[in-house]
């Protein structure tokens, strides 16, 4: 499983540079153009909208396969190792509900939009809507592996996994 998520997080993050770095030539060659030439393009402003929104949901999937997502903690850390576990389980189960409540909402609101149409770019909004649900099934299953994670250490009689302390030691 540890295999398929260093795959996954490592195709995520790909993606993710691939459209930072569209995002990022299409926004400069739109202040370019528009402030030295006084030319636009008629889709930029569209196009850098969906890339953002893409960015960060596929983003947010990389964070949550990495245990990066904003948290506040400083009370759960003064608990015990085991409680603290618990309540990681707690706050991975509940953001996986909402996840899915979301995914599921969203891939609805996508096959009601297959034949809408993006305004400048022409490109069926479903593409746009899609990354919701597609994000959703990422984010599941990295909080699911964290899950089974938490699991283990509250039935096992260690304190600290290697993971955690090399986090840990990252913070520092």
């Amino acid at each position: 499983m540890l295999r398929l998520k260093n795959i996954l997080v490592k195709f995520l993050d790909y993606l993710t540079y691939i459209l930072l770095l569209q995002f990022t030539i299409v926004v400069f060659l739109q202040v370019v153009l528009r402030y030295v030439f006084n030319i636009t393009f008629f889709w930029g402003d569209e196009f850098t909208r969906y890339s953002l929104v893409w960015i960060v949901f596929v983003g947010t999937a990389v964070l949550s396969a990495e245990k990066e997502h904003i948290r506040v903690g400083f009370l759960v850390d003064l608990l015990p190792h085991r409680i603290k576990k618990c309540m990681d389980l707690l706050v991975n189960l509940l953001c996986i509900t909402f996840v899915v409540v979301i995914s599921i909402f969203s891939y609805d609101y996508l096959i009601s939009n297959l034949d809408v149409g993006s305004i400048s770019l022409k490109i069926p909004m479903s593409f746009i809507y899609g990354i919701f649900p597609f994000a959703g099934v990422f984010i599941v299953f990295f909080m699911l592996l964290d899950c089974i994670d938490n699991i283990k250490q509250i039935f096992s009689n260690e304190q600290n996994t290697s993971s955690e302390i090399s986090n840990d030691i990252k913070h520092i």
